[in-house]
């Protein structure tokens, strides 16, 4: 019996600990914001760029810098210097990205697979209905 409930106690922590490193992704730029409807509730977007200052050049027609865009409109976490380009959905898809290392270029990309997602065409239209529609 003593048997049984240590090996129930050390299949429970194993479970909790999985857990924990799921939770403990480095990303350097982390989302602003998150949605309710998914578990994750934010994108992640992996680059192979490894400065996050190049994120602080303005995108065009707003006031706000590209990570600010991306972490704030598209719930979208920056992880640098990964080995490819790649956007990971809320739901866990994997998207990649082309090669780039033009910071601007990289996040229009990003925000074109996002637009084609349910819930990323609304966080789209509303961005660009935002900043983008004729005045």
């Amino acid at each position: 019996m003593k048997i049984k409930i240590i090996l129930f106690f050390l299949a429970i922590s194993f479970g909790f600990n999985s857990n924990a490193q799921d939770k403990n992704i480095d990303i350097e730029l982390p989302a602003l914001r998150t949605s309710k409807y998914f578990s994750k509730g934010y994108r992640i977007l992996k680059t192979t760029i490894s400065d996050p200052a190049v994120f602080d050049a303005k995108f065009p027609n707003t006031d706000f810098s590209i990570a600010y865009v991306l972490r704030y409109y598209f719930y979208t976490g920056i992880d640098l210097s990964s080995l490819n380009n790649e956007l990971i959905s809320m739901n866990g898809s994997s998207f990649e990205i082309s090669e780039t290392n033009d910071p601007l270029e990289l996040a229009r990309n990003a925000i074109y697979e996002i637009r084609d997602m349910s819930f990323g065409y609304r966080e789209y239209k509303d961005f660009t209905d935002k900043y983008f529609s004729r005045q």
